[in-house]
């Protein structure tokens, strides 16, 4: 059910961020102060970020997890090698 909100929450985020980059690059042309649109428009930007990472730092967590298993046993598989008689 979180996964709902947050793809409304993002969806909107974007339509929020394109709407400020046109006011953005209007202003820009115009030749008027950018000072607080391009606060706002970073400020939104951030804030769909995090939006999008929200779920994303769970997977991460587990493939460190599974690296690090990975890893153990490549350096077992790899020692296992060089103990081993070569003919």
């Amino acid at each position: 059910m979180s996964s709902n909100i947050t793809s409304v929450d993002i969806s909107s985020l974007e339509a929020e961020i394109a709407s400020q980059t046109i006011k953005f690059n209007e202003l820009r042309l115009s030749g008027q102060p950018l000072d607080d649109i391009k606060k706002s428009l970073s400020d939104l930007k951030k804030t769909l970020a995090l939006a999008r990472n929200a779920g994303k730092v769970k997977d991460k967590e587990k493939k460190t997890e599974e690296s690090e298993i990975s890893g153990t046993e490549k350096k077992k598989k790899d020692l296992l090698l060089l103990k081993t008689a070569k003919v």
